[in-house]
């Protein structure tokens, strides 16, 4: 069975870091599933994988195959793809039970209160009857998070009767995802940090902890043995003085390690709509950054991308292009790999910026 994704299912994916090769799996390779009959029709499943996480699946059947009265499924396209623990805030859930029961405790976890049926009460899972046109069902939000973004699943038949219809919230999810089980973590904030971020661009200790707590946003880059988090947050130090702060951390067990803080003058966002941390920065990468060649590939950011290099050097792989002299921090969370006889590099997260030009417009 072949597993493609829509663009949401891939960019929560590519911002919860979550193993592609692990999610195509857990649709192959099922612990629990649930096909509900539709047009077109869903699929569920949950994989406790061996050593590994829980990830859950959801999306719909795009190619199939009727073989008497069994239907082969050659390919399906996924919604939204989320790693889980036992332990969930709207319950327990465990491989014995059925994929509708699972589904049940992780929408009570991570979905809204929703009404699809004005005669009925609002909730974060729902079966029965539907109202709207034919092409665009009525559903109405009874809980709304700021900033949030949604995504409604479900069956919807010609017969006005839904299935499964829930409204899953990324803020709601990602809140939980960063903290666990839901314990505080501690933050470390090194001395290397404040020696080379926090006392250089006049980042306070504070603020770095109040934009890890009390964040706008968080996005995860990871690579194999890595997981960096990204936290963005707008500070206003006074009524004249606003600014998006920056804060790269590492999770270590229950512990973050800070590694990096950055200021984002709130000039160069304004003609951005989409703010997010890894967004954020690109734009710093891109206005006081120095181009990087890895392999043949020659940006300013380079984020998440595997590129054929000639050897296993990281010296001979990677150059910086800066002049003589000049204070440089470098970014470059990527490893080298071999494949037979050839090497590649995967890039998490490559950078390099001009210090003195950053320190200039903060």
């Amino acid at each position: 069975m072949e597993v493609k994704f829509t663009g949401q299912c891939m960019d929560v994916i590519r911002r919860l870091e979550l193993d592609r090769a692990l999610v195509e799996r857990t649709c192959n390779n099922r612990t629990r599933g649930m096909l509900v009959p539709g047009n077109p029709p869903q699929v569920y499943a949950t994989t406790w994988h061996d050593n590994g996480p829980i990830l859950y699946v959801n999306g719909i059947i795009s190619r199939a195959q009727q073989e008497g009265e069994q239907l082969k499924i050659q390919d399906v396209t996924l919604a939204l793809a989320l790693e889980l623990k036992e332990e969930l805030p709207g319950g327990v859930i465990e491989p014995a039970m059925t994929m509708d029961n699972i589904l049940a405790v992780v929408a009570n976890s991570f979905g809204l209160l929703i009404s699809v049926d004005p005669n009925a009460p609002p909730t974060r899972l729902y079966n029965g009857s539907w109202q709207g046109d034919d092409f665009s069902p009525s559903i109405q939000f009874a809980e709304k998070m700021p900033d949030d973004e949604c995504l409604v699943t479900g069956v919807f038949n010609h017969d006005r009767m839904c299935h499964h219809v829930w409204a899953f919230s990324y803020k709601k999810y990602s809140s939980w995802f960063v903290g666990g089980t839901g314990e505080k973590m501690k933050i470390v904030i090194s001395q290397a940090a404040r020696e080379t971020c926090l006392d250089v661009f006049y980042i306070s200790a504070s603020h770095v902890r109040n934009a890890i707590l009390e964040k706008d946003q968080v996005e995860v880059i990871a690579l194999e043995g890595l997981r960096l988090l990204c936290f963005s947050k707008e500070i206003v130090a006074s009524p004249s003085k606003r600014f998006f702060l920056l804060v790269c951390a590492q999770e270590k067990g229950k512990n973050l390690y800070v590694q990096q803080a950055f200021k984002i003058n709130k000039r160069l966002c304004e003609s951005e709509e989409e703010l997010h941390p890894l967004k954020l920065l690109e734009l710093l990468a891109r206005t006081y950054g120095y181009d990087i060649s890895v392999g043949d590939r020659t940006d300013k950011f380079i984020l998440y991308e595997r590129i054929p290099v000639a050897s296993n050097r990281q010296d001979e792989v990677l150059k910086v292009h800066h002049p003589p002299g000049d204070q440089v921090m470098y970014i470059l969370n990527f490893r080298i790999v071999r494949d037979d006889d050839t090497f590649h590099a995967d890039c998490a997260m490559c950078f390099a910026l001009n210090i003195e030009a950053y320190k200039k417009d903060l």
